[in-house]
């Protein structure tokens, strides 16, 4: 772990020990300002994102040329799915340039805002749905399977290489449960805001410095 990283991951400890107590004695504090929308929160998780997009735009205009069509496709697409979440995340700067929803949003977002991870279809929130039970699934698989096939199946490895996708050393996988088991001792709502920023942070850190050192142009794998 680097410098910035142990820095880091002490204040989200600190962030999360904050949570539980306010949890505990004062959830009006928590929910109003500890953990408002637009709040500290909120904002650094969406700058996080944000940061996570530029970096893969940046590696995908600097090093495209140097790799091939996969490592072109999976650093682009990772680089905008970073940028949309960043967009979501604050309701695509609706509230800071105080735009009014449109009127499908209004009837259809359980919030009356202009994003899609808030929408209600048929009586089914994707908010809880995809971005909840599906995409925390979708975390453990690749924070603790990938990993260990990554180490154990040579074929696996060379897949994961070859289409450049850049895979969590142990430390993210043990910060990021280490906060998901902290939270589970919240009741309030306002743990998957705090949730929210762990995972922006930690999933920086692997685009930052992932386990397979894929943007080093000597490891190309030609497709």
């Amino acid at each position: 772990m680097s410098l910035i990283e142990k820095i880091t991951y002490f204040v989200l400890l600190a962030v999360i020990v904050v949570g539980i107590y306010l949890d505990y004695n004062n959830q009006e504090f928590l929910t109003n300002a500890y953990a408002k929308e637009d709040g500290i929160l909120e904002n650094t998780t969406a700058l996080m994102l944000f940061a996570g997009g530029i970096l893969m735009f940046y590696r995908f205009l600097k090093l495209g040329r140097k790799k091939n069509g996969w490592f072109k496709l999976t650093t682009l697409g990772i680089a905008l799915a970073f940028l949309f979440g960043a967009g979501e995340e604050i309701s695509w700067g609706q509230r800071i340039f105080s735009v009014e929803s449109s009127t499908f949003f209004l009837e259809n977002n359980v919030q009356s805002e202009t994003n899609f991870h808030n929408l209600e279809v048929g009586g089914v929130k994707l908010n809880k749905l995809i971005f909840g039970q599906i995409l925390t699934a979708f975390i453990l698989i690749y924070l603790i399977v990938f990993p260990i096939l990554y180490k154990r199946w040579n074929t696996f490895k060379l897949l994961i290489n070859k289409f450049a996708i850049p895979l969590p050393q142990v430390h993210h996988a043990v910060a990021y449960l280490t906060c998901l088991a902290l939270l589970l001792l919240m009741s309030s709502g306002k743990k998957w805001e705090i949730q929210e920023l762990a995972l922006s942070l930690i999933f920086f850190f692997i685009l930052w410095k992932p386990r397979n050192n894929i943007y080093e142009i000597k490891r190309e794998i030609n497709s």
